[in-house]
């Protein structure tokens, strides 16, 4: 399956959105049975071991802002720059995760693969996956929820 770029923006803004309401329903829908994750050389194999894998960090954090800066289409491969704002649940602390991440999409328009890869930095409690990247905070929303001046 070929996706096109309207296809593909549709794709990013549901997916954007299911992780700002915590919708573990709308995020797995996405998933083939036999999908994989890979996020930062962690590969997580299967729809279930998924499904725990985003419910684990969605009880640690929540998702403030998840924002896709740039994408791209090659055949079934979605190539997607974002930014997401994190806030840890129990000390409230903000954060930045920055990354680059390829989807594959099967013929059935199921993800088959993904392999998302972060801006790494070491400064707060996401620790080698938090970013400060500068050019995130071309982003309003950004910049507001982490209470910096661009």
């Amino acid at each position: 399956m070929t996706i096109s770029i309207d296809q593909a923006r549709e794709i990013l803004e549901k997916r954007n959105q299911a992780f700002m309401t915590a919708d573990l329903d709308g995020y797995m829908d996405f998933w083939s049975e036999d999908g994989v994750m890979e996020l930062d050389g962690i590969q997580i194999s299967g729809w279930q071991r998924m499904k725990e894998a985003i419910e684990g960090a969605w009880a640690i954090s929540s998702v403030l802002h998840f924002e896709t800066r740039a994408f791209s289409v090659n055949g079934n491969s979605l190539l997607n720059e974002f930014s997401i704002v994190w806030q840890n649940k129990e000390t409230h602390e903000v954060s930045l995760q920055t990354g680059m991440g390829v989807i594959e999409v099967d013929n059935d328009d199921k993800w088959v693969f993904l392999r998302d890869y972060f801006d790494a930095s070491g400064s707060n409690f996401f620790d080698s996956s938090s970013s400060k990247r500068l050019s995130a905070f071309n982003s309003k929303k950004v910049t507001e929820l982490l209470g910096k001046s661009v």
